[in-house]
């Protein structure tokens, strides 16, 4: 009796990688798979994959004990160059698919590794340019690459790419103020020296979290800041297609929540980490499923009074 040998199959080892990324990120990133659960399954798992990726490249800047942490970065650049070569990092092949699936340009991974880079550098921000470009280095380029998962049309490219890089700024620079003390302690400050001095704050303020009038202009300062980014990219839901715009809204008034509360808090920030609850993050998800849906429901209206109204007057 003859004994079948199986043959491994590529769409198997696919599964298995977009299986192995969601898990990944239903343990690792809760705020932002609030938001996934809303997305169609295929859309859900590309973002999964991105995310992955964006955790590995993560973890290697925080390793401390890794003494190669730039050159193991560099070496993701070959990961994405060599589509052929196999890899032994389980989402690679998930991470590829969506690539190519989804047409994302690869230079905004090249640009996030980068960014990642930069956490293994002194960190040394004298201008809010020099903040400004390690936010869109880390996060820019990730709404650069979810806009292209969520799907919009090509002649808005212009208009959604601005908005996609002015929400990763919003997002980051509301990273930074919630983790700011935590930061300051470890000798790592976002904010520009420039900004500090001119309110009279040093680090080391911010470190020992000391509630001081020039801290107070601070938050002022960054809460109006943060504010305006959320406001130039708000209509960005409209311009991506209709089934993911529940997704981006979610997360959009998620991380709009915890920055409306750090303007809330001011320096009562610094002693303790700012997070919305769990009926909180609910009530975010819930809000963002219902004006998506009612924006649908408006866009079926529109189509179907066009057809029954209008084509009858030519007719």
């Amino acid at each position: 009796m003859s004994t079948v040998i199986p043959i491994p199959s590529p769409h198997a080892d696919l599964r298995a990688s977009y299986a192995w990324c969601e898990k990944l990120t239903k343990e690792r990133a809760k705020n932002f798979y609030y938001g996934l659960s809303l997305l169609p399954e295929p859309r859900r798992l590309a973002a999964c994959a991105f995310y992955a990726f964006c955790r590995d490249c993560d973890d290697i800047s925080d390793d401390e004990a890794g003494q190669d942490s730039a050159q193991r970065l560099e070496q993701w650049k070959l990961r994405l160059d060599d589509d052929t070569s196999p890899e032994a990092w389980p989402g690679i092949l998930a991470l590829r698919h969506t690539l190519e699936k989804y047409a994302i340009p690869r230079r905004y991974l090249y640009e996030l590794i980068e960014g990642t880079a930069m956490d293994v550098q002194p960190c040394d921000y004298r201008t809010f340019q020099d903040t400004y470009n390690y936010c869109y280095h880390v996060a820019s380029t990730v709404g650069l690459v979810c806009v292209h998962i969520f799907g919009f049309s090509e002649a808005d490219q212009k208009e959604v790419y601005r908005m996609a890089e002015m929400q990763g700024i919003a997002f980051q620079l509301t990273n930074i103020m919630r983790d700011v003390s935590e930061d300051c302690a470890m000798q790592r400050c976002y904010l520009p020296s420039q900004l500090l001095d001119r309110f009279g704050v040093t680090s080391e303020d911010i470190a020992e979290k000391r509630d001081t009038p020039g801290m107070r202009q601070l938050y002022n300062h960054m809460s109006a800041l943060i504010d305006s980014y959320y406001h130039h990219c708000s209509a960005l839901p409209r311009y991506i297609d209709p089934e993911s715009r529940a997704c981006l809204r979610a997360m959009t008034m998620i991380y709009r929540g915890i920055a409306k509360k750090l303007a809330k808090l001011g320096p009562q920030a610094l002693q303790r980490r700012v997070r919305l609850s769990t009926p909180q993050k609910f009530a975010c998800v819930f809000w963002a499923c219902f004006f998506s849906g009612f924006e649908l429901f408006i866009s079926h209206m529109q189509q179907l009074w066009q057809y029954f109204f209008q084509s009858n007057d030519t007719n």
